[in-house]
């Protein structure tokens, strides 16, 4: 085993043992406050790629946005989307305002560009979106209730999602080295593969059988095979879908990783980047 491989591994197994610890003993409020504090990281690695943080009065209103969306989302659930709306306005405010604020500490005024208050404007709102679908929905979806009475079921649902698409993700890498012969989509991922693909939707079919046989075993009311079937087969193409958006996004930045959080795999961004899409269509649902 490579010493490049053996780290992921070794990062991989942690997060994942981690995440299980979290999931089934520490609780709800600590799935959401994990959630919380690897949102507020992935918008410091998204500020980063796209130069927001070059503009420290949106990097900081962005934490203080995301902080409220994620409170507000895990209390009342995030059923509406008039935040979006909020956040849209509050912005737009903002960047008429930036200029003026600085002035006033600065005494004198920023000069900016039309086209590029645009482009920062779109970054903000996107960047804003894109790191709450990715963990926004994760304290939401542990905190969801069943229609039928099952206990534990936003875990076990949280934790079906979290199987199909690291299991995906792990066989996709391995497939696309071993099988791999036709590029998916070369301009943004070169390394990703049809048969890469196929071999992690295949993957992520048999972790969702698997998760259900470990759910029938440890509790006494699991979700239904039908569902985990379903979470198996309907997430994988999302998974890479977000795997390719956020592909995006480091290709425009000309970034190579979101950041150096975790050994072997980059940023905190670069590993979940396959929630964005997944974890709010299991919310809504189910």
């Amino acid at each position: 085993m490579n010493p490049e491989l053996k780290t992921r591994v070794v990062s991989g197994v942690t997060a994942a043992t981690l995440t299980l610890i979290t999931l089934f003993v520490m609780g709800r409020w600590v799935i959401f406050l994990v959630a919380l504090a690897l949102g507020m990281q992935g918008w410091r690695e998204y500020s980063r790629m796209m130069q927001l943080n070059t503009r420290p009065l949106f990097q900081a209103f962005g934490y203080v946005s995301l902080f409220i969306l994620f409170c507000v989302g895990f209390v009342t659930r995030p059923a509406e989307m008039t935040w979006i709306l909020v956040l849209w306005i509050s912005t737009f405010f903002l960047m008429f305002f930036e200029p003026r604020i600085y002035h006033f500490f600065k005494k004198k005024f920023r000069e900016t560009d039309v086209k590029e208050d645009w482009t920062l404007f779109c970054r903000f709102i996107l960047g804003q979106i894109y790191v709450y679908f990715i963990f926004g929905y994760i304290g939401p979806l542990a905190s969801k209730a069943s229609p039928m009475g099952t206990k534990h079921y936003g875990e076990q649902l949280l934790f079906l999602a979290l199987m199909v698409i690291f299991f995906g993700d792990i066989s996709a890498y391995f497939g696309g080295k071993k099988f791999g012969r036709r590029k998916l989509w070369p301009k943004l991922s070169p390394n990703k593969t049809v048969e890469g693909a196929l071999s992690g939707w295949g993957a992520s079919l048999v972790a969702a059988i698997v998760t259900w046989g470990i759910l029938k075993f440890t509790f006494s009311d699991p979700v239904g095979l039908s569902t985990c079937v379903m979470v198996g087969f309907v997430c994988p193409p999302l998974a890479q879908a977000s795997d390719f958006l956020e592909s995006l996004m480091k290709r425009a930045s000309n970034t190579k990783d979101s950041g150096g959080l975790l050994p072997g795999h980059g940023g905190i961004l670069d590993r979940v980047d396959g929630f964005a899409l997944t974890i709010p269509l299991i919310y809504y649902f189910f």
